[in-house]
């Protein structure tokens, strides 16, 4: 008698068990940490929320007395500058800022209200690297925890540092999908790399992405030396080719605001 071999769908389902188990552990531990804001309507007081409100209060004024929309232009900072480069908000990154809704449980519902969903990011994102690194399960459920909570990023919340604590959950996730490409899977490696490359310079803290790819070009040449004792350079150069194709993406979907951070760059002296 012939034993019955599983078929795909159930096999999918039962293997997608684990993940869906640690997705509700990571949206219970984000809330539980954030308990008194979500349950209790607390807020938390951060020094750079509070002072880009009062910076941003000109335009609501201009708003206000002319009926007019959102101004691309304050003078409450440097002596004048584009709004857009302290909110910007482009159509072209529509469908990419709906997608980083969707995987902060922002969207369709707000399931994670506050600033519990960075959490919820950080620690998913540091679950894919591990991950990606064949770490068991119980190892990077137990390292992404580390990760998120270590006192730097709780800091950064309190502080108000947010586009830079986005940035930053997004960065583990990106490596994970270049470890995936450099081991042959080059459709999900370079999905991934694009996905949250994308969703990192989409964070709009630049200086964090500037630093990541230093990290990356050290990664690369561990792949090369590593291609080249293996003699297995074909598949290097594959991996690289997608990797870079889908940094390419990730520019190409953030452009706009690429562009005009570099315009504005060319004209200010803020930094000077």
């Amino acid at each position: 008698m012939e034993a019955k071999v599983p078929s795909s769908t159930s096999h999918y389902l039962r293997s997608s068990v684990p993940v869906i188990g640690v997705v509700i552990f990571f949206l219970f531990l984000a809330l539980a940490y954030f308990a008194p804001a979500v349950f209790e309507g607390r807020e938390l007081f951060q020094q750079d929320v509070a002072g880009a409100s009062g910076n941003a209060s000109d335009v609501y004024k201009h708003m206000e007395a002319t009926g007019e929309g959102f101004s691309y232009w304050t003078n409450s900072l440097f002596g004048g500058m584009p709004m857009y480069q302290i909110a910007p908000s482009y159509p072209s990154v529509g469908v990419i800022r709906t997608i980083q809704d969707v995987l902060t449980l922002q969207w369709p519902f707000t399931l994670l209200p506050g600033y519990s969903w960075l959490l919820f990011a950080m620690l998913g994102g540091f679950y894919l690297f591990m991950r990606a690194l064949r770490m068991e399960r119980l190892p990077s459920v137990l390292g992404a925890i580390m990760w998120t909570f270590s006192s730097y990023f709780i800091i950064l919340i309190t502080a108000g540092h947010i586009w830079k604590l986005m940035t930053l959950c997004f960065i583990p996730p990106t490596i994970a999908g270049i470890i995936h490409t450099y081991r042959g899977r080059y459709l999900l490696g370079g999905a991934m790399t694009a996905l949250f490359a994308a969703l990192q310079i989409l964070s709009n803290h630049v200086q964090m992405s500037y630093y990541f790819a230093f990290l990356i070009v050290f990664l690369l040449i561990g792949y090369f030396v590593e291609a080249l004792r293996g003699k297995a350079l074909r598949s290097f150069i594959i991996a690289t080719c997608v990797t870079l194709f889908a940094g390419a993406i990730a520019i190409g979907i953030n452009g706009s605001n690429l562009y005009h951070t570099y315009e504005y760059g060319q004209e200010t002296i803020r930094g000077g």
